[in-house]
């Protein structure tokens, strides 16, 4: 998965694969794939990811990205 800016600069990739220790349930028939914290020193590991709502959250930034210990750095690195 790769995400781009309006600039049309790489800003976040990440290798996924719907098997292994991925979470199964987001193969793409139900829950997004959703980062279960920014804190996570490697967005390549599974286990840094959980299933989300069915058919995602158009639109809304998820809990897991933005909550209240979530820096202001943190959020820009995620959405320049």
């Amino acid at each position: 998965v790769q995400i781009f800016n309006a600039a049309d600069e790489l800003v976040f990739v990440v290798d996924y694969d719907d098997g292994g220790d991925w979470p199964s349930e987001c193969d793409g028939d139900g829950p997004s794939l959703v980062l279960a914290s920014t804190a996570c020193p490697d967005y390549n590991d599974p286990n840094c990811w959980i299933a989300g709502p069915d058919w995602g959250t158009p639109g809304i930034i998820e809990g897991t990205v933005a909550t209240a210990s979530t820096s202001l750095g943190s959020l820009k690195a995620l959405f320049r």
